[in-house]
């Protein structure tokens, strides 16, 4: 036999409809079932004190739900946060790569050094040469 309760509103506002299966699933489900107790509540009559506590619990977890909001939205900034900065990161990145795109690649280098030291050893003979046949003009004509 189901028994249809009422719709609920959650703390969120979001209506919960919820039906138990038997007449006493609530209680049997935390050990209460009047059966055991001789046809009572399982509470010794005292409901009120039972109700207290649950309330003052409830409002523990309320207040541990709020921590926790407030603890995700702290984090949530934090990702946000890391989100814009590895945005930074990665463009400079980007930079970077182009940058090193643009510098001439290894054998490139080596070839233009390699052409200056030809050029230096073909040159330093030739000035001399030059500089022998001007210092043996000067010697003769003067």
């Amino acid at each position: 036999m189901k028994q249809s309760v009422p719709e609920n509103l959650s703390a969120s506002g979001i209506v919960v409809p919820f039906t138990f299966k038997s007449k006493h699933a609530l209680s049997s489900a935390r050990g209460f079932n009047s059966s055991d107790h001789n046809g009572g509540d399982g509470g010794d009559g005292d409901m009120e004190k039972r109700i207290a506590i649950l309330e003052v619990e409830v409002a523990h977890i309320k207040k541990e739900v709020a921590e926790i909001k407030a603890t995700v939205s702290n984090i949530d900034g934090n990702v946000n946060s890391i989100d814009k900065n590895m945005a930074l990161v990665l463009e400079k990145l980007s930079t970077i790569k182009e940058t090193l795109d643009k510098k001439p690649s290894i054998e490139s280098v080596d070839r233009k050094i390699s052409d200056a030291k030809l050029a230096v050893l073909l040159g330093v003979p030739a000035i001399v040469a030059i500089g022998t046949a001007i210092y043996k003009l000067a010697k003769h004509y003067l």
